[in-house]
């Protein structure tokens, strides 16, 4: 078997097309890690709104408790 200047001209032509497939596929996935960047950024965003909502309960029972025992101090 001998490589003459067709032979490198096939190879070349299918290293080219698995480079163009290659690039295509980097593309795909670096829109998907945009998008799953958002979405965990998204979920994030969630987690510190529910932390809030729990801390504003928290500190509401904390009050309601004071003033259940400032009533008790009154009663006595």
């Amino acid at each position: 078997m001998s490589i003459d200047e067709a032979k490198l001209l096939e190879e070349r032509k299918l290293l080219e097309e698995d480079y163009k497939s290659t690039e295509e596929r980097i593309k795909l996935i670096e829109a998907e890690v945009g998008k799953l960047k958002s979405n965990l950024n998204a979920i994030f965003g969630a987690i510190q709104q529910t932390d809030k909502f729990l801390a504003i309960i928290n500190e509401s029972k904390k009050l309601k408790e004071s003033k259940k025992t400032e009533k008790k101090s009154e009663v006595a």
